[in-house]
C-alpha cells in the first residue's frame, strides 16, 4: 500500500516473491533501498531529504508499478489461472 500512496517505500531489497512480483522492483527506482541491517538508514534518509526531486521520481515510478494491480478483472483472471494450474486443472506455462 505504501508504493501506491504518495509516500516512498524505504526497505531492504525484497527476499520473497509474491503476487506483487517483488523481483521486478528496481531499487532506487521503485523504492529506496537500505541495507538488511538498516545500518545506512539515517544516511539514506538524510540524502533523500536533500534531494526531493529524486523522491518524487521514486514515488511516481512506484505508483505506476502499482497501477497494474488496480484492474480487478485482470487480477481475478490471474487468480483463477494460478489456482487452476496449482490444482493441475491447467497445464503450467513454459517460461514463466
Amino acid at each position: 500500500w505504501i508504493m501506491g500512496s504518495n509516500s516512498v517505500a524505504v526497505m531492504p531489497k525484497p527476499e520473497f516473491e509474491t503476487w506483487f512480483m517483488e523481483g521486478r522492483l528496481i531499487p532506487d527506482v521503485h523504492f529506496l533501498e537500505i541495507k538488511n541491517d538498516y545500518s545506512d538508514f539515517e544516511e539514506k534518509i538524510l540524502w533523500h531529504i536533500d534531494h526531493p526531486e529524486v523522491v518524487k521520481k521514486i514515488i511516481n515510478n512506484a505508483n505506476q508499478y502499482c497501477a497494474q494491480f488496480y484492474d480487478s478483472r485482470r487480477e481475478r483472471l490471474i487468480e483463477v489461472l494460478t489456482v487452476g494450474t496449482y490444482l493441475g486443472l491447467l497445464p503450467p506455462k513454459k517460461g514463466l
